[in-house]
């Protein structure tokens, strides 16, 4: 699931039932939630369904409003999300005096009308009537557990567990949220080492021109001639994106092992010719085509995209989201999937600072 953000997708909410609505408004009668306040649905069990960003953007607009957290479990909030035939948490319901707001006109666009309340679009997407599928616990009431529900055959963490999990993530090395994910990646991978086969893959087209074409071929060659430097090499490379010698010496990198490669990943590939020819470019890209198999395989159509045990997984992009993301591919978890890592996002583009932003946007579609 991706974390949520007020970037927020297009939905139409429906009318509810009259019963609903009078079931609610009794509740509300009887001195419990209050339609002045605004409230921000949540559900413990959902891993990505953060409230804190939500939560401090509703302080920062409305300051003078009552905000309140209710999780699924309380019986009030299953009470909101029928009446409002929410689809999806996080959600957070306004009063409707909140239109008198001045800070109101910079999300009405984001504002869908629900039955008493106005419901704005948040893009959460966690069911909480659905059976989970890592939780070890009947959610849907149909006496089967996680993988063993019919429900959850085609989720992603009910995939085939591997002695030693395969890790593709494909991104663009000049995408900043392919770089956002590779600094999340590399605690992880230094963490389980040898015990994944992790590699870094491409897409099938280039949004940042010729250096980021020149780079990619310098990458998958690095890591075809030694995958222990290449770990040194991507730390250097995200620090800056220096495109020149530097990173190559510190992870100490043979130039002429690597200059023979890249000629012939060049010519195996047809790299320059397809950068040269803008007949062979996917609109207004490049085409690359190194890992196009792959891509073709997954369904890979932007960067970062994780694939665990060839399959498409969902996760965040801080060290300790991946390491869970990653964990779930093994038979056995080793105890490394239980040491507490950084579960901090990193910051988009390159240096290694922490950030906020990013958390589930990418380069391409």
């Amino acid at each position: 699931m991706k974390k949520v953000t007020l970037v927020l997708i297009m939905l139409l909410v429906a009318a509810v039932s009259s019963a609903a609505t009078v079931g609610v408004m009794k509740y509300v009668e009887s001195g419990g939630w209050g339609s002045g306040t605004i409230t921000i649905i949540s559900d413990k069990r959902c891993k990505e369904c953060t409230t804190e960003g939500l939560n401090g953007k509703m302080k920062e607009l409305f300051p003078n409003e009552v905000i309140e957290v209710l999780d699924y479990s309380d019986r009030s909030a299953k009470k909101l999300y029928e009446a409002e035939k929410l689809t999806g948490l996080p959600a957070i319901l306004l009063p409707k005096k909140v239109k008198t707001n001045e800070n109101y006109s910079k999300i009405q666009n984001f504002v869908v009308p629900g039955t008493d309340f106005l419901v704005l679009k948040t893009g959460g997407k966690f069911d909480p009537k659905a059976e989970i599928c890592d939780n070890k616990i009947d959610d849907n009431g149909d006496s089967k557990i996680d993988c063993d529900d019919p429900a959850c055959k085609s989720n992603w963490l009910c995939m085939e567990k591997k002695d030693k999990p395969a890790v593709d993530v494909f991104v663009m090395s000049h995408c900043p949220y392919g770089t956002q994910i590779e600094k999340g990646l590399l605690p992880v991978w230094d963490l389980l080492g040898d015990k994944i086969d992790l590699n870094i893959r491409f897409c099938d087209y280039a949004m940042h021109g010729k250096k980021e074409v020149d780079e990619q071929v310098k990458q998958y060659c690095i890591q075809n001639i030694d995958k222990k430097k290449f770990r040194k090499y991507l730390g250097c490379f995200l620090k800056e994106g220096k495109t020149d010698d530097t990173c190559l010496k510190e992870a100490g990198i043979d130039k002429g092992k690597l200059a023979s490669c890249i000629a012939k990943a060049d010519k195996e590939f047809k790299v320059t010719k397809m950068l040269e020819d803008k007949s062979t470019y996917k609109g207004r890209f490049p085409t690359f085509p190194v890992h196009a198999d792959l891509t073709k395989k997954y369904g890979v159509r932007g960067s970062p995209t994780l694939i665990i045990n060839e399959v498409k997984a969902q996760a965040g992009r801080s060290p300790k989201a991946i390491l869970q993301a990653v964990c779930t591919g093994f038979k056995d978890r080793p105890a490394e999937c239980d040491v507490e890592i950084d579960e901090k996002n990193p910051s988009p583009g390159f240096g290694f600072k922490k950030g906020k932003g990013g958390a589930s946007a990418s380069c391409g579609s």
